[in-house]
């Protein structure tokens, strides 16, 4: 109940916490914006995935290396991992629907179970909404690397044989303009 509760509290943070980000306050010079985003879209996001690389349940952090390449870390209940995603039409854009292709692993740990590396492919769809927040979804054939332990016993990630998915609530920001509005607020 108590991880209910506090997962409940995240996921309440991270939509609350949004801000519209629709429209430039200032224009910046083509150099700076690239510090900052790619086609409108932050460079990090962080939030909470559902499976995927960070358990059945936890926090994730990603980071877009250019519109087409993105690399994920992520830790939760169980379970961390990273993966790479691939956008190959048109890379990401804010506001639009985009399809993905990506190379995932993650270690799952169940206490008393055999623990397990999950390797998977997964494709599947992204959308980085106009007011900064990103939803994901994606699944793929998965293949396990076992780890057996003395006296383990089968267990909930045994279940998960042929195809491991994710879903993914985020918010994106940028450490770079976070860095620039300290500069001017200093300057005041």
């Amino acid at each position: 109940m108590k991880f209910s509760l506090y997962l409940i509290l995240m996921l309440f943070s991270v939509v609350t916490v949004a801000q519209d980000d629709s429209k430039g306050v200032i224009d910046l010079p083509k150099e700076v914006q690239k510090k900052m985003e790619f086609a409108g879209v932050f460079k990090s996001s962080i939030g909470i995935e559902f499976a995927g690389k960070s358990g059945l349940v936890g926090v994730n952090y990603d980071l877009l290396l250019s519109r087409h390449v993105r690399l994920g870390m992520g830790l939760g209940y169980a379970g961390a991992g990273m993966d790479l995603k691939f956008f190959p039409i048109g890379g990401v854009k804010r506001g639009k629907l985009r399809f993905t292709a990506g190379l995932r692993a993650n270690y799952m740990a169940f206490p008393e179970q055999d623990h397990k590396l999950f390797l998977s492919a997964p494709l599947g769809l992204f959308y980085a909404g106009v007011n900064r927040i990103n939803y994901e979804f994606d699944i793929g054939p998965l293949h396990q690397q076992v780890y057996p332990q003395t006296g383990s016993v089968e267990g909930f990630s045994d279940q998960f044989q042929y195809v491991w998915f994710s879903l993914k609530l985020s918010y994106r920001f940028s450490f770079y303009a976070m860095k620039r509005y300290r500069q001017f607020d200093k300057n005041k």
